[in-house]
């Protein structure tokens, strides 16, 4: 593998699609190459890189040669799906930053989707097997490796919460559900007691229990089986991440009894949040 100074192109979009390297890693890594040099190619595709931004400008900087190696993709969203792919592989990443990586392709598999699930009909080619493939919700959250759940939770987040929460989250400062917990409670605040009692049939969402502050919205008679199925997966993702939060609190000053007592009411709950939901209730 020749080693030169190249003149490649950095593409923006194509930069923006990794998460920036914390300083200490950037340290590390430019430490390593000013001492032994640059021991893997950069990855480029048609001048432009699409793997090695922060080597490319620290040898830039320093005039230290590297190699390339040229990939071929069809556009820029296999080489992004491609990017994704070999950092979720290779970094250890916290689950918010991989759902923050993988969503922004969403529109765009949705579109590619699409588009094949057209050729499909005017070939009388699309099967359940096949249509499968084309759920971009599914294909987002296996690539991310979260469930439907939380890759839903942080796409509200993202949107709604601020830069302060952000960077907690990609610090693993924060859970994913605690900040979106702390959203739903903003947007439902808690009504005075006295209030309350004209809508004690409205039971709090499982994922509530603990702040008692988000009313339950049940799924629609009429909903197809997937709207079903991605409510009843919420709600059980809500209620599992609920139990971890309360097994966290596992502690000498926490009696055992009390903790257990708090797990049945949950699980009563989300019971009676389940029998909302299809719409059988005493």
């Amino acid at each position: 593998m020749e080693k030169q100074l190249y003149d490649l192109t950095v593409d923006p979009e194509m930069e923006s699609v990794a998460p920036p390297l914390a300083e200490n890693e950037l340290s590390i890594l430019k430490a390593d190459i000013l001492e032994h040099g640059c021991k893997s190619p950069l990855i480029v595709w048609d001048g432009v890189i699409v793997d090695g931004h922060n080597r490319y400008r620290i040898c830039k900087e320093a005039g230290i040669p590297f190699g390339i190696e040229q990939m071929e993709f069809v556009d820029k969203t296999e080489a992004k799906l491609w990017i994704i792919k070999n950092q979720l592989g290779r970094r250890n990443l916290k689950d918010f930053q991989r759902c923050e990586m993988v969503l922004p392709l969403e529109e765009e598999l949705k579109a590619e989707a699409h588009t094949a699930q057209v050729a499909g009909l005017a070939q009388n080619a699309v099967s359940p097997i096949l249509a499968k493939r084309y759920d971009t919700r599914s294909t987002l959250a296996e690539m991310a490796g979260v469930s439907h759940g939380t890759l839903d939770k942080v796409k509200l987040i993202i949107v709604e919460a601020d830069e302060e929460t952000l960077e907690k989250l990609r610090r693993g400062e924060m859970k994913i559900h605690t900040a979106y917990k702390q959203l739903k409670k903003k947007e439902n605040p808690t009504e005075p007691k006295e209030e309350k009692k004209e809508q004690d049939d409205k039971p709090p969402v499982v994922a509530a229990y603990l702040e008692g502050s988000m009313p339950f919205e049940p799924v629609q008679r009429d909903a197809t089986p997937e709207e079903i199925t991605n409510r009843f997966s919420s709600l059980l993702e809500d209620w599992r991440a609920d139990m971890e939060e309360l097994l966290d609190k596992l502690t000498p000053e926490n009696s055992t009894e009390e903790l257990i007592a708090s797990l049945h009411t949950k699980l009563k709950g989300f019971y009676n949040d389940m029998d909302k939901a299809i719409g059988r209730e005493d």
